[in-house]
């Protein structure tokens, strides 16, 4: 749960959105189910905006997980 504090504070759209846009177009494909690249580019960003925002459900697992191999 600190670790996931930590990184909330260091990840938000904006550094999403430097991330993707490093990723070199080529790497990206032929996507068909976008407009172009930087609607693909757009859906990246969402995705991973929404997974941190609900980051705390992953690490509750991740505890609960981890608590039952103990």
């Amino acid at each position: 749960p600190e670790t996931d504090a930590q990184f909330r504070g260091q990840l938000d759209d904006a550094r999403f959105r430097s991330i993707v846009n490093a990723v070199p177009a080529a790497w990206l494909g032929e996507e068909t189910l976008f407009a172009d690249t930087e609607a693909l580019r757009d859906a990246y960003v969402a995705y991973l905006s929404e997974r941190l925002a609900n980051s705390t459900v992953f690490v509750e697992e991740a505890v609960r997980a981890r608590a039952l191999l103990l």
